[in-house]
């Protein structure tokens, strides 16, 4: 299981490479309101019935392994390095930007196919677990499926829409005026 893990990872590592030389970042205005929902409805429907019927597929192991926890916890804290390192930039000044790291979105690290991809595996892995949990009986049953199913929403908020935090909206600096009331 070890050596399928660690070339699923390795594999969709360079496959989310390949999508962002070639396709530049990933095409988030293609999941607009109702496409999204059912996509993540269907997404967790998949999970669970992968969980409660084919338990013992190749694939069901895979996510649910300890290797899938490593790989899935590396790639995003990774993904978050990348984030603090590199300066993060709108669309239009990333675009404008030349050279490798430029190739690899990391000046838009938050909608590249590497992140995206990482996030994705993450949130996947997250959801097997949870849902193994849920058909396991047991004392603390109902604290671990409330931790993780947190984790499960608070993860991905950070790349929700909001009406309260516009994508024109930014922070103030100490040269805009504040006004206090």
């Amino acid at each position: 299981m070890n050596l399928k893990t660690n070339l699923l990872f390795i594999l969709l590592l360079l496959l989310s490479v390949a999508a962002q030389c070639i396709f530049g970042n990933f095409p988030f205005a293609f999941f607009a309101f109702p496409l999204d929902t059912i996509l993540a409805l269907l997404w967790i429907a998949l999970i669970g019935y992968g969980y409660k019927e084919k338990r013992h597929s190749e694939a069901v192991r895979l996510w649910l392994s300890p290797q899938c926890t490593c790989w899935t916890l590396g790639w995003f804290l990774a993904g978050c390095l990348v984030i603090g390192l590199f300066p993060q930039l709108s669309a239009q000044e990333a675009a404008e930007k030349s050279g490798l790291f430029s190739r690899l979105g990391c000046y838009n690290f938050m909608s590249s196919w590497i992140f995206v991809t990482g996030l994705f595996g993450l949130l996947t892995h997250l959801g097997m677990i949870t849902v193994r949990r849920f058909f396991t009986p047991g004392r603390n049953r109902w604290r671990f499926m409330l931790n993780h199913a947190g984790l499960w929403l608070a993860i991905p908020s950070a790349w929700a829409p909001s009406r309260w935090n516009p994508p024109y909206a930014r922070p103030p600096d100490r040269y805009s005026p504040c006004y206090i009331r």
